[in-house]
């Protein structure tokens, strides 16, 4: 996935949407930061972690190079929520609601500084309010909608082990009554 998003900022780069030295630098960062995750995944290292693929750091990097992303994509700014959602995907895979929600407020964070960054550092590269306030309303909604969806595969994923561990209970005891007279409790 960060191959294909390198790819993106590269083209935008290449397009002369976005400075191309801004571009190489991150799409250098982001891929050492893939590396890096699947080199220590993959020797066993993190085998032992609570979080063997330490989904919710992975996700915490990949929010803030998304972020990076907008303020240095110039013109093709608006690339940048379409991938947040499919990043925040990801928090459907194992996350707790406690870490989903502390997803979207880290994502709110990351692009209201990015946005301000692109409103009022960047002298160079003027955007339109106007576009600013549209970007950051689908910022919000691509977050809280993604948010809500894995918060309620998380529910569902809860009740099926419920559902699971209560089917295991009543096997067993209908595999006892099977076996053992109730009464005396021979076989």
């Amino acid at each position: 996935f960060m191959a294909f998003c390198i790819l993106a900022m590269e083209l935008v780069a290449a397009a002369g949407l976005a400075d191309r030295q801004w571009v190489r630098w991150w799409s250098i960062a982001s891929g050492a930061c893939v590396l890096i995750s699947f080199a220590l995944i993959r020797s066993g290292v993190t085998r032992d972690w609570h979080d063997p693929a330490f989904t919710s750091v992975q996700m915490v990097y990949a929010i803030t190079s998304n972020a990076v992303a907008y303020v240095i994509a110039g013109s093709a700014r608006g690339i940048t929520p379409p991938i947040l959602a499919a990043i925040m995907m990801f928090a459907v895979f194992g996350l707790k609601p406690k870490q989903i929600k502390g997803l979207m407020f880290y994502g709110l964070l990351a692009y209201g500084t990015a946005a301000a960054v692109v409103q009022w550092g960047l002298p160079d590269d003027p955007m339109p309010a106007s576009l600013a306030a549209v970007h950051l309303m689908i910022v919000i909604m691509v977050l809280t909608m993604t948010a809500a969806l894995s918060l309620h595969a998380n529910a569902m994923r809860v009740r099926l082990q419920v559902q699971k561990s209560e089917l295991s209970e009543a096997v067993a005891q209908i595999h006892e009554m099977a076996t053992r007279d109730e009464l005396t409790g021979l076989p």
